[in-house]
């Protein structure tokens, strides 16, 4: 009886070790595969930008992100010892630099659409404006030239 119970507190005590180990050994890249683009398009540009931190910390690079550096050294694998960029392994540079490249790319789209629903956007506002113009009592007031006089608060 005391030893059943001796070998379920064991038992209790390894998994405990092993969860809590879990929590802080996260790994979201696989340093062994070679990551593809119809891989790196399925995932958040939040998972991309980890993955290449992740890619870099397991170099031991120290990151200027203090959100990142806490992350990772929360993970029982980090070892921070350089701020220089390492020098990557052959899979390590080119997931990392797919991974830049497909952000580059991303970031490009994103300011590229920014930049034409801008037009876009000044016709509603302005179509907006002026029906509300058109059918407000302050029509006069809204073409009036006005000046702001300076003040001082002392």
């Amino acid at each position: 009886m005391k030893s059943n119970f001796r070998n379920i507190f064991v038992l209790l005590l390894i998994s405990k070790l092993l969860f809590s180990q879990s929590e802080f050994n996260v790994h979201l890249y696989n340093p062994d595969k070679i990551l593809d683009r119809e891989e790196i398009s399925k995932l958040l540009p939040v998972e991309r930008e980890l993955i290449q931190s992740e890619i870099l910390a397991r170099y031991g690079y120290i990151f200027e992100d203090s959100l990142l550096q806490r992350y990772f050294l929360k993970q029982i694998w980090y070892d921070a010892n350089t701020k220089e960029f390492p020098v990557l392994s052959q899979i390590d540079s080119i997931n990392f630099y797919l991974l830049e490249e497909f952000n580059q790319k991303n970031e490009r789209t994103v300011w590229e659409n920014v930049k034409r629903f801008r037009p876009v956007l000044d016709d509603v506002q302005k179509s907006y404006f002026s029906y509300c113009f058109e059918n407000s009592n302050y029509k006069s007031i809204a073409k009036r030239k006005f000046k702001l006089k300076p003040f001082n608060y002392c």
